[in-house]
């Protein structure tokens, strides 16, 4: 498990690096154990009419892996709001308790990303595992 100061460590690399959207993710370990540096699976999509993931049903993948969105938009990550940075990682990771998964991913994307039906969900294309929180 990796502590908030280390999450926020890694957010600072991932930037350097070209890293611009960030997302805490859960995912159930029978889709393999993640590790940093390893490429995030897309989500499926809702079966609506069937109140269902779309792995259940039609195995309709969304474009990229769906997280809880860590907002950066009002904070510098260059160390210099590194308090608040940490205190929206810990945001994220309690919002992310509703969902299922026994991996608690911090995932970043370096292009394209949208947002999702659920409130603070981001979809992050060709998402990395940057950090693990637990």
């Amino acid at each position: 498990m990796t502590n908030a100061k280390e999450l926020v460590e890694a957010m600072k690399e991932a930037v350097n690096n070209g890293y611009i959207v960030f997302g805490i993710r859960k995912i159930e370990n029978e889709a393999g154990i993640l590790k940093v540096g390893d490429s995030v699976p897309d989500s499926y999509n809702w079966d609506h009419e069937n109140d269902v993931s779309t792995r259940e049903t039609t195995g309709e993948t969304l474009p990229g892996a769906c997280a809880v969105e860590i907002n950066t938009s009002r904070l510098c990550i260059d160390g210099s709001d590194d308090e608040d940075v940490e205190e929206e990682i810990s945001k994220a990771v309690k919002k992310s308790s509703i969902y299922f998964g026994e991996q608690v991913l911090l995932i970043a994307g370096k292009g394209r990303y949208d947002y999702g039906e659920d409130v603070s969900e981001v979809i992050i294309s060709n998402a990395d595992v940057i950090g693990v929180a637990r």
